[in-house]
C-alpha cells in the first residue's frame, strides 16, 4: 500500500525505483551518502500521489571497508493523516494567536481612553510585552509543537528584553541553549519585562553608564533553571520601604505560575535578582 503499487512489482528494484519520492529521485543515493554508520537518518516526503513518508534509513552491518556500510535498512510510514492534523491546527492556532493580539490592542486603546494616564502606561506596557512573548513563540514554531513539548529559546526572549530597553549593547548575556514550553516562556517574559522596566525607571538603565548583566544555566540532573540578574553602573540603589506592583508581578508569575524561587537583593552598587523554576 505504501509503494502504491503491487508488492510483486517492487521486488527486486532498486529502492529509488520502488519508492518514488516528490522532489527527491535519489534519495536513497544522497541518504547512504550523508549517513554515518552510527546514526539513522529520517526524513519526511511526498509520494506522487499524494500521500506523506516518514522514512528511516539504517546501516545495518558493514562488509568490506572498515566503518563502510552495504546493508541498509529502510522503513517507511505514513504520516499523511498526522500532517494534515498539524497543518489544520497550524492554520487554528495562528488565527487564536491573530484574534488574541486583536483583543488585547482593543483593551490597550481602552486602558488609554479610560484610566489615567500614568496608570496607563504601565498596564499597555505589560500588554505589549505579553504579545511579544506569543510573538517570540509564534516566531519559534508553538504551533507545530504538542502541548506542553519546548517552544521557545530563552535567548531569544532576553534579546527581545534588551531591545524593548533600547540600546542590547548595555546589556551583558552568557547562558547555554535552553528550551521552554509556552507557559514557562509567557511567565519568563513578563518577569524580564518587569526588570526592564525597573532598571529603566529606578535602575542601571536609567542612566548612561549602567548595564545589566545576565547570566543563566540549566542543571541537567534536575532540570532546574537559575537565571541571574545584576545591575552596575546605575545610581545608588535605595532599597524600597515596600513591594511595588512589578516585585509583586515578578512573584505572582514565577512562584505562582512556575513553581520557582526568587530573590531580590538591593545592594548599594547595583540591583540583582535571582531565580530558580523547574524546567520539567
Amino acid at each position: 500500500r505504501l509503494l502504491g503499487r503491487p508488492a510483486a512489482e517492487a521486488l527486486g528494484q532498486p529502492a529509488e525505483r520502488a519508492v518514488a519520492l516528490t522532489d527527491r529521485p535519489d534519495w536513497f543515493a544522497r541518504a547512504i551518502r550523508d549517513a554515518k554508520d552510527t546514526a539513522e537518518i529520517v526524513f519526511e516526503a511526498s509520494q506522487p500521489d499524494g500521500r506523506e513518508l516518514e522514512v528511516t534509513i539504517a546501516p545495518i552491518g558493514t562488509h568490506g571497508l572498515p566503518g563502510v556500510s552495504e546493508d541498509w535498512s529502510v522503513v517507511l510510514r505514513d504520516v499523511t493523516r498526522r500532517k494534515h492534523a498539524e497543518r489544520r491546527l497550524k492554520v487554528i492556532l495562528g488565527e487564536m494567536r491573530h484574534r488574541m493580539k486583536n483583543t488585547l490592542g482593543v483593551v490597550a486603546g481602552l486602558a488609554r481612553q479610560t484610566l489615567p494616564q500614568s496608570h496607563a502606561e504601565g498596564f499597555v506596557s505589560r500588554l505589549q510585552a505579553l504579545s511579544a512573548a506569543h510573538d517570540a513563540l509564534g516566531e519559534e514554531g508553538a504551533e507545530d509543537m504538542p502541548s506542553g513539548a519546548a517552544a521557545a529559546d530563552l535567548r531569544m526572549l532576553i534579546d527581545t528584553a534588551a531591545r524593548t530597553a533600547g540600546d542590547p549593547a548595555r546589556f551583558e548575556i552568557d547562558g547555554p541553549e535552553v528550551r521552554l514550553t509556552a507557559r514557562q516562556a509567557t511567565s519568563l517574559s513578563m518577569a524580564l519585562h518587569e526588570l526592564v522596566t525597573n532598571a529603566l525607571k529606578y535602575g542601571a538603565l536609567s542612566c548612561e553608564t549602567g548595564r545589566v548583566r545576565i547570566d543563566y544555566g540549566l542543571e541537567e540532573a534536575t532540570g532546574r533553571l537559575s537565571l541571574h540578574w545584576r545591575e552596575r553602573g546605575g545610581p545608588p540603589v535605595v532599597p524600597p520601604t515596600r513591594r511595588g506592583f512589578g516585585t509583586k508581578m515578578i512573584g505572582m508569575v514565577l512562584k505562582a505560575e512556575l513553581g520557582g524561587e526568587i530573590d531580590f537583593e538591593f545592594a548599594p552598587e547595583g540591583f540583582c535578582f535571582e531565580m530558580v523554576f523547574p524546567t520539567r
